[in-house]
């Protein structure tokens, strides 16, 4: 944010702001198979869509003066693919939702992919519940939430059930 009679930054730029990433995102291998990946921990993706999981990070006031999120794919195969938000958010109930788009980077191609991503308003957190019905019952609960794998301090690998912030 930039104050209008003053060109330096209101927030004091990145530092000053609390940072969430996008932790986990599907990708399909050879076979078919359809993964969630940090890049390194695969779990199997059960729902016919493309996900994506980010952080949960609870913003300190005192600290922090809002925050971000990069556009970053966690998978190295893919990274920083141009990815950008391509329409005003929307702010509903606590929550700020917004669609992105990546374009295809074949010149004689058209098209392109497009997430469409819900997050905390107030701190860029994934939400506490659900978004999206992925299992299509017609209801928003732990059956529509992702399992994914990380490591503890001593390198033992711990599954976590969460629910994810974004669809392809």
């Amino acid at each position: 944010d930039f104050n209008a009679t003053n060109p330096t930054p209101v927030s004091g730029g990145r530092s000053s702001l609390l940072q969430q990433t996008i932790t986990h995102e599907t990708y399909t291998d050879s076979q078919g198979n359809s993964w969630l990946s940090d890049g390194v921990n695969n779990s199997a993706n059960p729902f016919p869509w493309d996900l994506r999981a980010s952080t949960e990070t609870s913003i300190n006031w005192a600290s922090h003066k809002g925050w971000y999120i990069d556009l970053k794919s966690p998978l190295s195969f893919r990274g920083w693919e141009g990815e950008r938000v391509v329409s005003a958010p929307l702010l509903r109930d606590g929550r700020v939702i917004f669609q992105t788009m990546i374009p295809n980077l074949d010149p004689c191609e058209y098209g392109s992919t497009h997430w469409s991503m819900e997050l905390s308003a107030a701190d860029g957190s994934r939400l506490d519940v659900t978004p999206y019905d992925l299992n299509a019952d017609d209801v928003y609960n732990e059956n529509d939430y992702v399992e994914i794998w990380t490591l503890d301090q001593n390198g033992n690998p711990i599954k976590t059930d969460i629910p994810v912030s974004g669809k392809r």
